[in-house]
């Protein structure tokens, strides 16, 4: 990836870009509720002496509504995507 110096191109770019690394959809076997963990890119930076935060893991619904990790590449947001998914079925799944 390439940092843009120039905000508004970033902005435009940021609003119009397919960002999406992956989602998953669980089915709360208790209440029949949809719940959705989602990936995606939010390029964020880290801060002075931080790595960036290229990458955000949240989940939608259910017991763990709003949870989330931020990652700094795209293979910690791989793995941050799969332990949510691992966990949420763990809580809503009997």
């Amino acid at each position: 990836m390439v940092p843009e110096p120039d905000f508004l191109k970033w902005a435009i770019w940021f609003e119009t870009a397919a960002r999406g690394l992956d989602e998953t959809f669980v089915t709360d076997t208790r209440t029949g509720e949809r719940i959705r963990i989602a990936t995606s890119f939010v390029g964020l930076s880290g801060g002075e002496g931080r790595p960036p935060l290229l990458w955000e893991t949240l989940v939608f619904g259910g017991r763990m509504d709003g949870e989330g990790k931020r990652s700094a590449t795209v293979e910690e947001a791989r793995q941050a995507h799969r332990e949510f998914a691992d966990r949420v079925r763990g809580k809503h799944a009997r």
